[in-house]
């Protein structure tokens, strides 16, 4: 095998690879006699039919096999021999071919970069912490009191206002006809929950107990149901109960009504939980300061073909994301497509940089994900869809690409654990507000590396 090097320019290398005729040949006889021991020809025994009978029948097809085995092995060799680890599958020319004559094919690769070591051990990292006081745990209480509201009847009849809970009685029609599904009795609505067509609830506000009200509204043009979306309707409603909302008293009686021993209960699971969430949003600030800590430290040229797979995966995703939600709307309209390209493109490749990192730093310091920890991965993944649990598990079980997506962000967090584990972190109390202003105010969330 004869190797040149045709071209090198950054991470793209071509090269110019000769294989002999000779070993050629000789692949392609090993691997007719190989099927000759075992095809049915008539007239002949197996393992007896003449080499050239085999090679009439079978030779463009063997031809075909021994030629990509032959490109696989002879590039993976030249790939090793020049150091070269390639980034994505290579683009391979075949320049000659015939089992008579040399193969000359041309290859071009795009290879990971070099990675150069860095002592990431000790670095100074700052820890946010909130500190969580039983004032904060009282307000947390009242909040779930608050979203826990139930309703009470009114002592004195009144017109119903924004807030009230009602009992109504509804008949929907379009134009003039009773539709299926837009029938309900003892219906429960909270005014100004937003949980109904837009219109309907304002138009129930100032009804009282007993009355009969025309509500119209129109069905968005994006309704679930294809037949009704964008079409005007009317319902015919009977309000039935009039209620105000109000939040229980926090007490022994409304911790047993959320299923909980007494107050003392509640109290502490909810200080548990608030201190689980605050954890969690300081190692996702401190996971995003070691990642700027990295991509900082590490100067390296990103593979365009990645760089432009991940771009468009980010770029697919905001696409839809802006059919639908009115915040991603507003920023296509504010920003403009090209600039918002630019900033997403800026946003993969230092996705494709710091994957690349994490990967390299978790090889040189032996961390990988025990078969275990994926296995707990994917059980936690597929009770995410009860009533399909072994579907979804038979899915991902035999697929290369679907368990690496469950393994990628595991093998991630156990690099950063690594890195956390031997920085020297000075930690600093703050008020929350301040934590999720950081967090928020980061210019790659959205579409960040979380």
């Amino acid at each position: 095998m004869k190797v040149t090097e045709v071209n090198s320019k950054g991470l793209e290398h071509t090269y110019k690879i000769v294989v002999p005729s000779s070993e050629i040949q000789e692949r392609i006889e090993a691997k007719l006699q190989g099927l000759g021991g075992s095809v049915n020809v008539p007239g002949f025994r197996k393992g007896k039919v003449p080499l050239t009978l085999l090679k009439q029948r079978y030779g463009n097809t063997v031809n075909t096999e021994v030629l990509e085995d032959v490109i696989k092995e002879t590039s993976m060799k030249a790939f090793q021999e020049k150091g070269l680890i390639p980034a994505t599958q290579p683009s391979i020319k075949v320049d000659l071919f015939s089992p008579e004559q040399d193969l000359e094919y041309t290859v071009t690769v795009e290879t990971l970069p070099e990675i150069e070591d860095f002592d990431l051990k000790g670095l100074n990292l700052e820890k946010l912490t909130v500190p969580i006081s039983e004032d904060k745990v009282e307000e947390s209480l009242l909040a779930l009191a608050e979203r826990n509201k139930k309703p009470v009847p009114l002592k004195k009849a009144r017109s119903s206002k924004k807030g009230d809970h009602l009992l109504i009685d509804f008949v929907g029609s379009l134009d003039g006809k009773v539709f299926e599904g837009g029938t309900a009795k003892d219906f429960p609505i909270e005014i100004g929950s937003g949980n109904l067509i837009p219109g309907f609830e304002d138009q129930l506000v100032g009804a009282k107990k007993g009355d009969k009200v025309t509500v119209e509204v129109t069905f968005p043009k994006e309704y679930g149901e294809k037949s009704l979306a964008g079409k005007g309707a009317a319902f015919d409603v009977t309000v039935k109960e009039v209620s105000e909302m109000s939040s229980h008293e926090v007490n022994d009686e409304f911790a047993s009504a959320l299923g909980y021993k007494d107050l003392k209960k509640l109290r502490e699971d909810v200080k548990a939980q608030m201190g689980k969430d605050l954890d969690h949003l300081s190692r996702s600030h401190l996971k995003r300061k070691i990642l700027d800590k990295l991509s900082e430290t590490y100067d390296i040229e990103v593979p365009a073909t990645m760089a432009d797979a991940e771009f468009k995966n980010i770029w697919d995703e905001f696409s839809n994301l802006a059919k639908e939600d009115d915040a991603f709307k507003k920023e296509m309209k504010e920003k403009g497509e090209k600039k918002l390209k630019d900033e997403y493109r800026s946003i993969a490749e230092r996705r494709v940089k710091l994957g690349l990192v994490l990967a390299d730093i978790g090889k040189k310091n032996k961390i990988d994900v025990s078969q275990n920890e994926l296995q707990q991965a994917l059980m936690e993944h597929v009770r995410q869809y009860p009533g399909q649990e072994q579907e979804i598990f038979d899915k991902i079980k035999d697929n290369p690409r679907a368990l690496a997506s469950l393994q990628a962000p595991l093998f991630e967090e156990k690099v950063i654990d690594y890195l956390i584990k031997n920085a020297k972190l000075k930690e600093r109390e703050v008020e929350v507000a301040e934590l999720t202003k950081e967090l928020s105010e980061d210019p790659l969330s959205g579409f960040s590396e979380e």
